[in-house]
């Protein structure tokens, strides 16, 4: 019985798991999703982000790790 290919999430949870391609194609298929959250956190204000519990320092190493290819 052949393997099951792996869902774009699950490649993405576990990145030893699947082929560089499947590993690939889960990035390249989040990629609106991620850069749409980068965008978000960036507009938001220090006070929300004290709201929440993170500094702007955490805020930018965040959106740089979701911009990440």
């Amino acid at each position: 019985m052949p393997a099951q290919p792996l869902s774009p999430q699950a490649a993405m949870e576990s990145p030893r798991r699947g082929t560089a391609f499947t590993r690939f194609l889960a990035r390249f298929r989040t990629a609106p999703l991620r850069r749409r959250q980068a965008l978000d956190l960036s507009r938001l204000d220090d006070r929300l982000l004290r709201d929440i519990g993170v500094s702007r320092a955490d805020a930018e190493e965040e959106q740089r790790r979701l911009l990440r290819f």
